[in-house]
């Protein structure tokens, strides 16, 4: 009878710790780094290049992407406008040279993902758009919903310091 009992007991044991492995294998998993390049990828679809620079050190971008509503235009504009300058950077365009996104490092850490998470949902990037140049937006019709063009104006010192604030990536002014 006592080892029956004891069989079960180490059954018991046998099944919790591969239970625990279990659980720290998709632990494991679901931490592993996130891909820079591919934050957002599923949410964010548009394009972004240089366009100049504006007033008070702030850089323009041509943004272009599709919406459902004219509505919600210049809201995604200055989305992706902010997620380009810090996942994409963009290449040379109208005689501009080439930015490299904010964040350099190929990976995002568990952290940096819920840090740029909350940025996109509780809409902290818009205090980093200046402005969206109406006069220069171009809407069109499309299947599902509408086309949309526009130059964009972000404020990229303004955004840099908050992300280094925010120790998502490294200041410029840190010791090599």
């Amino acid at each position: 009878m006592f080892s029956c009992v004891k069989n079960l007991r180490a059954i018991g044991s046998r099944a919790r710790v591969l239970g625990l492995l279990l659980v720290a294998a998709i632990v494991s998993a679901t931490l592993t780094p996130l891909s820079a390049a591919e934050y957002g990828q599923q949410n964010f679809q548009y394009t972004i290049a240089s366009a100049g620079t504006g007033a008070n050190g702030t850089f323009l971008y041509t943004v272009e992407c599709d919406v459902k509503k004219v509505d919600m235009a210049e809201a995604a504009l200055g989305l992706n406008a902010i997620h380009g300058v810090i996942f994409k950077g963009c290449e040379p365009a109208n005689r501009q040279p080439k930015q490299t996104p904010l964040v350099k490092s190929p990976t995002l850490d568990e952290v940096q993902v819920l840090f740029f998470d909350a940025f996109f949902e509780q809409h902290t990037y818009q205090q980093f758009v200046t402005s969206i140049a109406r006069n220069s937006m171009v809407i069109i019709k499309a299947k599902k919903g509408y086309h949309i063009k526009a130059v964009v104006s972000v404020d990229k010192r303004k955004l840099r310091q908050h992300l280094e604030a925010h120790q998502i990536i490294e200041s410029l002014t840190a010791p090599f």
